[in-house]
């Protein structure tokens, strides 16, 4: 039985990803699910700044570097880790900022 349930836990777990993968593409669908649950994370009319990319790309380091780098407060958007968001914020001309490692790296 354990076997089994194992095996549907990961067909869940891939489906989300996929799904997730496949949706992270479009920022009018996949970014207001996502403001549901990250609303500060998220791009919106007040974001000045994106700083986001791929898992393990060194984001958060980007992040705390700027926000130290600030004197007052920049509404930032950030770790989403999806394409959307760094899409969204092309196409609203805002400042963003992508970093990127060699993939093996990641």
């Amino acid at each position: 039985m354990e076997a089994s349930s194992s095996r549907i836990d990961v067909a869940v777990g891939t489906a989300r990803h996929v799904t997730r993968r496949i949706m992270a593409r479009y920022p009018a669908v996949y970014l207001p699910l996502l403001r549901r649950r990250q609303p500060q994370s998220t791009i919106g009319p007040d974001t000045q700044v994106v700083i986001d990319g791929f898992t393990r790309s060194a984001s958060t380091f980007a992040v705390i570097a700027f926000q130290l780098a600030q004197d007052d407060h920049v509404r930032l958007a950030h770790h989403l880790h999806a394409p959307a968001q760094l899409l969204a914020a092309t196409r609203a001309g805002l400042p963003t900022l992508m970093p990127i490692r060699p993939p093996r790296d990641t």
